[in-house]
């Protein structure tokens, strides 16, 4: 096992707009050593970056500090170096990435058969396929990110983008605004690292669950919709559920297009740089936080939301288990007009 670690400009400090560089190491675990300490150059500042990871376990960093063109490039980690694979519309740093999440189209090598492949993939698919060794596999990988005002314009939406074949456009419709705590800091800190996870449209845990729509980028070489599908073999659009820091959590869709925000309800207290994880199909472990970035100690008890629970009333509501864990269910709010009544509703189910 390798495990990749990196700084910024400086090797052991923080200082912003210092220019494009990032130093970076590689432990390696078989042989219980750490390689050398080396810098890359490629205008990229990696500190304060979203992070996803790749379907071939390479990290794909997303903006950053402001130093160099750090607070818009994205550049994808290769075994030995990071090259650059291009820039985010609206500079951020703090900012989620993730890997989206629809079966084989989107945040998995395609493995269709050779005749297949070569019909529904576009040369930058190709090109991205031999990049990593799949010379007969279509590539097609989707990379979602969102909020992050450490870096770029003050006061600008940090809202949704999408990344595929080394090119990001954005989810309009997708704000930031509807992720934003109210912390005393304002809008610098505000909209920091959402917690957000891969999901598809019908998962069982969207409202709307009863089509499936697929954009032209997918369908490439002139296919009709049916035989597109066909190929696809029916798999469903990607989704991403944002399960907090801040107290409103909400469903993002239609992410080939415009983007959609549909509110999922409201958790437990707001938490700030807590941790969170998806420990099991559906069930997501959040740690740790406070109601603000900074200036305050962090109260915020250890958490379990359990995200594909499928109940009578639907939720999302907290249920106190004991004075350190909470319980939300999630997905379900669509039948509830207020919280209120789905805490009522709950305690029947």
């Amino acid at each position: 096992m390798q495990v990749l670690v990196w700084s910024g400009a400086t090797v052991d400090d923080f200082i912003g707009g210092l220019g494009g560089q990032t130093w970076y190491a590689v432990f390696d675990s078989a042989t219980d050593t750490v390689g050398p300490v080396s810098q890359q150059t490629i205008m990229h500042d990696m500190f304060c970056p979203g992070i996803a990871m790749l379907p071939n376990g390479n990290p794909f960093v997303v903006a950053g500090s402001a130093g160099g063109d750090g607070g818009q490039s994205s550049s994808i980690w290769g075994g030995s170096s990071f090259s650059k694979s291009g820039n985010v519309k609206i500079k951020r740093g703090y900012n989620t990435a993730l890997t989206l999440a629809n079966g084989e189209v989107r945040s998995q090598l395609q493995q269709f058969h050779t005749t297949h492949s070569r019909r529904v993939c576009s040369m930058a698919q190709w090109q991205l396929a031999a990049r990593y060794g799949r010379a007969n596999t279509c590539m097609h990988v989707q990379v979602f990110t969102l909020g992050g005002s450490f870096s770029g314009v003050a006061g600008e939406d940090k809202g949704g983008e999408v990344w595929s074949g080394g090119t990001w456009r954005q989810t309009t419709n997708i704000l930031a605004q509807s992720i934003l705590s109210d912390d005393p800091q304002g809008v610098f800190r505000t909209d920091n690292y959402p917690f957000l996870f891969a999901w598809t449209e019908n998962s069982g845990a969207l409202p709307h669950q009863s089509h499936l729509t697929f954009s032209s980028d997918i369908c490439d070489g002139g296919m009709t919709a049916s035989t597109c599908l066909g190929v696809r073999n029916g798999v469903p659009p990607a989704a991403v559920f944002h399960a907090g820091p801040s107290t409103q959590m909400n469903w993002f869709t239609n992410l080939n297009g415009a983007g959609t925000t549909t509110p999922a309800g409201t958790r437990g207290p707001t938490a700030m740089n807590g941790n969170f994880v998806m420990y099991a199909a559906g069930k997501i472990l959040t740690v740790g936080g406070a109601p603000s970035f900074s200036l305050v100690r962090p109260p915020v008890p250890a958490s379990v939301l359990h995200a594909a629970a499928r109940n009578a009333c639907g939720g999302p509501s907290w249920v106190l288990a004991s004075p350190l864990q909470r319980v939300l269910e999630a997905t379900c709010a669509w039948f509830c007009r207020t919280p209120l009544q789905c805490v009522q509703q709950d305690m029947h189910c």
